[in-house]
């Protein structure tokens, strides 16, 4: 479980899964949660945050936590790993871009693929 403290000092609203955020200052914090969440809003990429549980990135050792979570905003990474409760702080700036702040838990910069072209040949049918 973890928890999300979210500012926001865009010029436009954004929303947390459906819960509005005021622009120029407006925050949320959330109670202790997991899975799979969004941040989005118009003038904004959507801002990804996926709860890896105890899965591991792969290349990625400096982290030994045990539970973990992505962060994915305007084709970057931050892999977050944490004890217990993990509490992270996002800021969007008036830019529209956004800083993540570790408070109980550790994060890394990342360079995932994102979309990739896979070159093996395709099975041949046999039939």
């Amino acid at each position: 479980m973890y928890k999300l403290n979210i500012t926001n000092n865009f010029v436009a609203d954004i929303e947390f899964d459906s819960t509005k955020i005021s622009a120029n200052g407006g925050t949320h914090s959330t109670d202790k949660i997991s899975g799979q969440h969004t941040i989005d809003g118009d003038g904004i990429t959507v801002f990804n945050i996926l709860d890896l549980g105890e899965k591991k990135i792969p290349g990625y050792p400096s982290l030994d936590e045990t539970w973990g979570i992505l962060f994915e905003y305007q084709g970057n990474e931050i892999y977050g790993r944490y004890e217990g409760d993990g509490e992270f702080n996002i800021t969007f700036d008036e830019f529209g871009n956004a800083k993540i702040k570790p408070v109980n838990g550790k994060a890394l910069d990342i360079n995932l693929p994102g979309l990739q072209l896979d070159h093996s040949k395709p099975p041949t049918d046999k039939g």
